[in-house]
């Protein structure tokens, strides 16, 4: 590993921005959507993806994306992996973000 690049484990800083994504059943656009998300210039981001209760497979998908990611994408969900409205979940990432914004 170079120097000067954090180890993918390791504890980052607190980033700038949070993006909160909400999604459900949401399998055939996820990918693409978080792709746009990783693909912007600045570096200081963190994504909080947020599942209200999906059901096609897409939570899977959002697993294998913060996984890959970990330093810079997590995955929350309600309890017992309820569906509880957009609102909710949306509350439910700005409670889990970190960023300035």
């Amino acid at each position: 590993m170079s120097a000067g690049r954090p180890r993918r484990d390791a504890p980052a800083a607190a980033p700038r921005v949070s993006v909160v994504m909400v999604f459900h059943d949401a399998r055939c656009y996820l990918e693409e959507a978080v792709a746009s998300i990783r693909a912007q210039t600045f570096p200081g981001w963190e994504l909080v993806l947020v599942d209200d209760g999906s059901g096609d497979g897409s939570r899977e998908i959002a697993e294998s994306l913060a996984l890959d990611d970990p330093v810079r994408i997590r995955l929350v969900e309600h309890p017992d992996r309820r569906n509880l409205g957009i609102s909710a979940s949306r509350n439910l990432g700005v409670s889990h973000a970190r960023g300035e914004y």
